[in-house]
């Protein structure tokens, strides 16, 4: 069985988020609360959200990538001591945090109104 891996989109850092400023929501993980080798970004326009993740093992292009995901009430910083031994076994760890918590934004209040709009089939014809 073959898998096909897409590549990871890369993030737009926002100015602020350069110079390490603006609320801490705003603003990826300090390298100083992060184990060496995990980095803190944002992935931007995923659904009208911007997306927090965590990343290991991400030097090396073209491994096979590894998705941690949290439940209630834990944050992708919850997996930040498992992604590194992930990492070493050759992997691209993401861990990412859920939307409407941690640093991930919360929802577009459009996506819980009618869902006619959304719809891409329609019945009758």
């Amino acid at each position: 069985m073959q898998i096909s891996i897409a590549p990871f989109a890369k993030a737009e850092l926002a100015p602020q988020q350069l110079a390490g400023k603006g609320p801490p929501e705003e603003t990826p993980y300090s390298p100083v609360v992060l184990p060496p080798g995990i980095r803190s970004r944002f992935v931007h326009n995923i659904n009208a959200i911007r997306m927090h993740v965590l990343e290991a093992g991400f030097e090396e292009k073209g491994r096979l990538a590894v998705v941690l995901l949290h439940g209630f009430p834990e944050l992708a910083y919850s997996w930040r001591k498992v992604m590194l031994p992930l990492a070493r076994a050759g992997f691209h760890v993401i861990a990412r945090d859920r939307r409407g918590y941690g640093r991930t934004s919360g929802w577009d209040v459009r996506y819980d109104d009618n869902p006619g709009p959304f719809a891409t089939l329609k019945s009758g014809a």
